[in-house]
């Protein structure tokens, strides 16, 4: 039986299983380092509570973080933290083993939106959009003036789980 673990809880705990995994993963991963103003776990923790949090702006997410969640981290940290190489790809090696902690955990519990399509259980089906957006005025742009982004996802059909979107394909009008 499960037990019963705060919204705070779950996500440390998720965040270190798939930090370990992502350790174990890779035989030296090149983006592994001890951060003292904000180690990795951390900034992990503060991106999934920025994204789940209902704030206006990064400085009100700080605020909040400390008043409700009891997470202190100062702002120049934070915000330094956001633009750092390092954690992209640390973020892209614990992305992935979030995503497979949550498609087995998912399978375990008998969620498969295909289950009544038998004939597709020996293949993995994704589902997959992608839309153009308008550019910030600053965006840099082609020859003719245009830049178009494609902005693609997909999905886990069975489980209904979406991965990160890896980067997007710029395409220039001619």
């Amino acid at each position: 039986m499960y037990e019963s673990q705060t919204l705070n809880a779950f996500i440390f705990d998720h965040c270190n299983k798939s930090m370990d995994n992502a350790v174990s993963a890779e035989r030296y991963p090149l983006w592994k380092r001890a951060c003292p103003g904000l180690n990795d776990i951390g900034f992990i923790r503060l991106g999934m509570l920025r994204c789940i949090s209902l704030v206006d702006s990064g400085r009100h997410f700080l605020q909040a973080a400390e008043e409700v969640h009891e997470e202190q981290c100062p702002l120049s940290t934070y915000f330094k933290s956001l633009k750092s190489p390092r954690r992209v790809r640390m973020l892209e090696a614990v992305e992935q083993q979030s995503y497979d902690i949550y498609s087995e955990t998912l399978s375990s519990h008998g969620i498969d939106y295909l289950k009544s399509f038998p004939e597709l259980n020996d293949y993995t089906v994704l589902a997959a959009d992608g839309h153009f957006i308008d550019h910030a005025c600053h965006t840099e742009k082609g020859r003719n003036g245009k830049v178009y982004r494609c902005q693609p996802w997909r999905a886990n059909a069975r489980a209904g789980v979406v991965p990160r979107r890896r980067r997007a394909v710029v395409l220039s009008e001619s």
